[in-house]
C-alpha cells in the first residue's frame, strides 16, 4: 500500500492511498473546503479515459455524493471522514464513497422530477435547505448507483464509452447515446 499526504495544516489534509493495484483512495475530513481538491484530483485521474463533457459530469457526481456524505452522513462533523475510492478500468470508471454516519434509506428520497416545487416546499417545511435534486442527477449521470444496506456507502459506475449525458433532462431521462 502506498500512502501520500496531500495537505497539511490545522484543518487536516487529504490522504491518498493506493490500497490495491488499480485503485486510488482519498480520505478527507468532512470539510467543504476539500470538495474542490477531491474533484480536481479525480478529474486529473480520469482525463485519459473520458471526453471533457463526461469528465464534467463525473465532477458533478463526485461533488454531489461527497457533499452528501459530509453534510448528511457525517453531519458536518469535521472529526469524521469521507473515503472516496476510485478505479479506472479498460471501459469503466468505478467510484465508492463512504462516510462514518448512520446511513439512510435511499428509497425514501423522493424523485423530484415530477414536482420540483413540491420537493423544495416539503424540504423547507421540514427545516432543510433548498435541494433534494442531487441524488436524482447522480442516478441519471451514472450507469449504476448502489447503496450499502446500512446506507453509508455508495458504489457508482459508468462506462467510458458512454459519452456525455447532455439530454438526460429531456423526456423520461433516456440517455442520448443509449439510443444510438
Amino acid at each position: 500500500m502506498h500512502d501520500l499526504h496531500a495537505g497539511t495544516g490545522e484543518e487536516g489534509g487529504i490522504f491518498v492511498q493506493v490500497p490495491v493495484a488499480g485503485w486510488v483512495e482519498l480520505t478527507a475530513p468532512s470539510r467543504e473546503a476539500h470538495l474542490e481538491r477531491i474533484a480536481s484530483f479525480l478529474d486529473t485521474l480520469s482525463a485519459t479515459g473520458m471526453g471533457l463533457e463526461a469528465r464534467e459530469e463525473i465532477r458533478i457526481v463526485v461533488n454531489e455524493i461527497t457533499s452528501n456524505a459530509m453534510e448528511w452522513g457525517n453531519g458536518g462533523d469535521a472529526s469524521r471522514h469521507v473515503r472516496i475510492s476510485y478505479a479506472l478500468f479498460e471501459d469503466e470508471l468505478v467510484l465508492k464513497v463512504e462516510d462514518e454516519g448512520e446511513g439512510f434509506d435511499p428509497s425514501l428520497v423522493p424523485d423530484p422530477s415530477g414536482s420540483p416545487v413540491r420537493v423544495v416546499r416539503d424540504r423547507l417545511e421540514a427545516g432543510k435547505r433548498i435541494g433534494g435534486f442531487g441524488l436524482h442527477v447522480v442516478r441519471k449521470l451514472m450507469d449504476r448507483v448502489v447503496h450499502s444496506e446500512r446506507g453509508n456507502v455508495v458504489l457508482l459506475s459508468r462506462s467510458l464509452s458512454r459519452g456525455s449525458n447532455r439530454d438526460f433532462a429531456q423526456g423520461d431521462g433516456a440517455r442520448a447515446d443509449a439510443e444510438a
